[in-house]
């Protein structure tokens, strides 16, 4: 089968050269040099880019400095005058172009998988790995595929700069760098919340409400952000059935036990449930789950990340990321725990940055923290921590005696770290009404 089509790519190229230079920086940002397949084209559209850095200003394209671009390039170019002409010349509608914009991609993004799979059969043929080291190499394959980058993975500084300062200025749900977790005097300490592409750990004995707390502020996001692509919680611990009665135990308040207890269902409680599972749950006008659920007990990081790019494809990107939890993933016997559990954790962060998404990684710490007596946890304290604490950009450990719980923000990538108090209702699995915090800057 051929993934080209000579008529999309002539026709996008048309559009451009007609409309001017604003249009061409409309679909630069959706297609690159890379996306053409044929030579001609693709020089011509790295001549239009050429242009638009040298005139710095919105214009119509001059067809003879294009031609002069392209003459640059190769003499085999030498009698294209005419054909950009007729090309500029040519009528095609805004809408038409989007389609032959996202065919031209669509196409691109087959010929890359191609190849990709092309290599896949190579390694797999001549590879002396463990079968799931292959999987876990093939999977790490697939979201590579996947990032629309370059051969050599680099970016303009100004391009960067552009797009990070239009997201500030947008400042819309389904771009914003910050994720509010819900907790008002936690959200201060961070300065507005959890950034995008990060790993966050979040650390407790058993018991002490890591899940909740990680489920608080899942939720917390699809409450703030209704158009967050799906999030997803994979549970190795709780099947979905618990996980889900923790959740509609903190919109309720009740515990699971009373839950089950129809006498003890009011009609208020009917209510909070109804509401709120609509609100966090239904559907978005596309279809789209906003929050997907795993409880495969025996989950790989190569099973994560093949799972996370069949929801990447299917629903264009992924919200959120949460694992409960890290310890429990399998690993190779053959291989230190400490170390096996680094090499997670360095998969989880290039999850979160292949995704775009912040991952939430729960993690168990030692008992060396119920002896210390009062003292604050460190990341040390993370069981089998070894290199999750440098892998990590966030790690908030959890305290508590009986309601009152102290979150301790050990380490923050992007500012503070310190201590917020707050309230811990056990029945409702649910973490708030903070009273007082205290933080510093590294």
């Amino acid at each position: 089968m051929k993934f080209y089509d000579a008529n999309a790519e002539k026709a996008i190229l048309s559009y451009v050269l007609h409309k001017g230079t604003k249009a061409f920086c409309k679909y630069k940002a959706k297609l690159s040099v890379s996306d053409f397949y044929y030579e001609v084209c693709a020089a011509l559209w790295d001549s239009c880019n050429q242009f638009v850095i040298e005139h710095q200003t919105e214009s119509e394209f001059d067809i003879v400095s294009l031609y002069n671009l392209m003459k640059q390039k190769s003499e085999d170019y030498v009698s294209s005058l005419k054909d950009i002409a007729e090309l500029k010349e040519s009528k095609i509608i805004g809408t038409a172009a989007d389609e032959y914009a996202s065919l031209i991609k669509e196409n691109s993004r087959k010929r890359q998988l191609q190849t990709t799979l092309s290599s896949m059969q190579t390694m797999v043929e001549e590879s002396n790995d463990t079968s799931e080291q292959l999987k876990a190499k093939l999977c790490q394959m697939l979201v590579s595929t996947n990032n629309d980058s370059n051969v050599l993975n680099c970016e303009d500084a100004l391009e960067v700069a552009i797009r990070f300062i239009k997201s500030l200025r947008d400042h819309d749900d389904e771009k914003s760098l910050i994720f509010p977790t819900g907790i008002n005097r936690l959200d201060v300490l961070l300065e507005g919340g959890i950034r995008n592409d990060t790993l966050n750990i979040i650390g407790a004995r058993p018991g002490i409400g890591k899940s909740a707390l990680g489920s608080n502020i899942l939720i917390n996001l699809l409450k703030t952000m209704p158009t967050l692509k799906p999030c997803v919680i994979f549970s190795l611990e709780m099947n979905n059935e618990q996980v889900i009665q923790r959740i509609l135990s903190s919109f309720c308040g009740l515990s699971g036990t009373e839950m089950t207890q129809n006498s003890r269902m009011l009609g208020s409680h009917w209510h909070e449930i109804i509401a709120h599972s609509t609100e966090c749950f239904s559907h978005k006008d596309d279809n789209a789950p906003r929050l997907l659920m795993c409880d495969k007990s025996n989950l790989s990081l190569s099973d994560m990340s093949s799972m996370l790019s069949d929801i990447n494809q299917r629903y264009g990107g992924v919200g959120a990321i949460m694992l409960d939890y890290l310890q429990l993933m399998p690993t190779d016997v053959r291989i230190p725990k400490a170390i096996a559990l680094g090499e997670i954790s360095r998969g989880l962060k290039e999850i979160a940055r292949a995704f775009h998404a912040p991952v939430f990684a729960l993690c168990q710490l030692n008992r060396e923290v119920e002896n210390s007596k009062g003292g604050a946890p460190k990341a040390s304290n993370i069981k089998d921590s070894g290199s999750i604490e440098q892998d990590a950009d966030l790690i908030i450990l959890i305290t508590r005696e009986k309601s009152e719980a102290t979150l301790h923000v050990v380490k923050n990538r992007n500012g503070a770290t310190g201590s917020v108090e707050c309230n811990f209702n056990g029945n409702a699995c649910l973490f708030s009404n903070e009273k007082q915090y205290d933080y510093e800057y590294l």
